[in-house]
């Protein structure tokens, strides 16, 4: 018998788990107590322990319902998909830079990391690698959580409105990070409708990933000169 979940509390828990650890490694890198790679490597490691709490929700839950977890990754993407996938980046990047010119909205947002110009050729190569590891880290653990194990939990109650809440949720998680969760919300509700719609993890998924890829491309360009 599957253990009823009061959803918002998933929600709380997490941002605030994985909120908090961000905000201290902002602020800690922002007064020079630890160097830029070091925050940034905390980071990745936040990440990655999210993954793993992820994971081992999704074993527990994929469990109690008897079906193995391979089963959601068994759907394929189709052509159509990819168009899908392609168009989600531009229509979101362009809803946030449109929101983001709201005055109001930048109350709610946290100042980023300011980069460190003055990074050795080791240190860089180290942020190249950890970016690299941080794109599909938190991809794959933003997408498995929310659109996979919480949406699961919200849709029996939900129903055709899921997608609202499943984006709102995810927005909500972004709350202590760099990037604006009111500007971030058009794009949430995206990849949830879009779940909802297609029930293919893998479109996220890659829609996730290209999104990662092209807003940190900047960055590892950078790092590569």
């Amino acid at each position: 018998m599957v253990k009823k979940v009061w959803w918002p509390l998933e929600v709380i828990l997490i941002t605030c788990y994985f909120g908090l650890i961000l905000v201290c490694i902002v602020f800690a890198v922002s007064h020079n107590y630890i160097g830029f790679v070091s925050g940034f490597a905390a980071n990745v490691m936040a990440c990655f322990i999210f993954l793993l709490f992820v994971l081992y929700k999704l074993k527990v839950f994929t469990k109690e319902r008897m079906y193995l977890l391979q089963t959601i990754f068994k759907n394929k993407i189709r052509f159509k998909d990819v168009v899908i996938i392609l168009l989600i980046f531009p229509i979101g990047k362009g809803l946030y830079n449109l929101i983001m010119k709201l005055e109001f909205v930048h109350f709610f947002g946290i100042k980023a990391m300011q980069q460190n110009s003055a990074l050795t050729d080791v240190q860089a190569w180290l942020m190249i690698i950890l970016l690299i590891l941080f794109i599909p880290i938190i991809a794959f653990s933003e997408e498995l959580y929310f659109r996979v194990y919480l949406f699961s939990l919200q849709y029996p109650k939900f129903g055709k409105c899921t997608w609202l809440i499943n984006g709102a949720s995810w927005s909500i998680f972004h709350l202590f990070t760099t990037t604006n969760f009111l500007a971030l919300l058009p794009t949430c509700l995206m990849y949830s409708y879009v779940y909802q719609r297609r029930r293919n993890i893998w479109l996220t998924i890659s829609a996730h990933l290209i999104n990662n890829f092209i807003a940190f491309y900047p960055v590892l360009k950078t790092y590569l000169k």
